[in-house]
């Protein structure tokens, strides 16, 4: 008997602590009997992607899909909170591929994802088969839309160490660009861009059969990227 009271007490005990949140604050505290853990009950969703951490290990966020929509939604403090810094509107069912990149504060967020669309004057792409062959990428990053880009190259969103600055190199009309916040690099054969932490900003591309490297933002130099040849 006391073994049974003992356990549905336990059981008692694990289900209080998965439905409250743990103040982050407390979580790695050198002493005492904290655990290290930082743990809060997640509300029902009809499904959930793009789960990922900050870069500062501070904050989870992840897309909920619920009543037909996705929702970004973020840690703050200790409790959950629905963003409004991305929110895809449409059709859940015809974005596939999803990714969540955060800023290293979390600040920022930016979501990769595939969407069946209209291409030049030949009607709209059949829905994503699983194939990788339909639908084109796009990149929102708070709730602003780039692409769409060709669908055999995936972009990966890269944010500055303050979260000022992003980054991804892409793919349209069979030529790789590179997009550093507002500014345009390319076309290429191939590219990619680096943030180093010490706020530099490097370009690396293929051009006419050779391989550059090049430096976009010293330092100390202002947030706005000017375009280089």
């Amino acid at each position: 008997m006391n073994g049974a009271r003992i356990a549905s007490l336990s059981a008692a005990l694990v289900l209080l602590s998965a439905a409250s949140c743990r103040d982050p604050r407390q979580r790695f505290a050198a002493s005492g009997s904290d655990d290290g853990q930082w743990s809060c009950a997640v509300a029902p969703y009809d499904s959930i992607e793009a789960f990922a951490l900050s870069p500062d290990g501070q904050r989870i966020s992840f897309l909920g899909r619920k009543d037909g929509r996705w929702q970004f939604v973020v840690s703050a403090g200790w409790k959950w909170k629905v963003s409004d810094r991305a929110r895809i509107d449409g059709d859940p069912g015809r974005d596939t591929g999803r990714t969540l990149t955060l800023s290293p504060d979390g600040g920022r967020v930016a979501i990769v994802y595939s969407r069946t669309s209209t291409w030049r004057n030949n009607g709209p792409r059949p829905l994503n088969d699983g194939n990788d062959t339909n639908g084109q990428w796009f990149v929102m990053i708070d709730r602003h839309v780039f692409g769409g880009f060709d669908r055999d190259f995936k972009p990966t969103v890269r944010f500055s160490k303050d979260g000022t600055l992003f980054g991804f190199p892409y793919k349209k009309m069979g030529q790789c660009c590179v997009q550093i916040a507002d500014t345009t690099f390319g076309p290429y054969e191939r590219a990619d861009v680096a943030f180093t932490k010490d706020g530099e900003v490097f370009l690396g591309y293929l051009k006419h059969g050779r391989a550059y490297i090049e430096m976009v933002k010293r330092q100390d130099d202002p947030v706005r990227i000017n375009a280089s040849r």
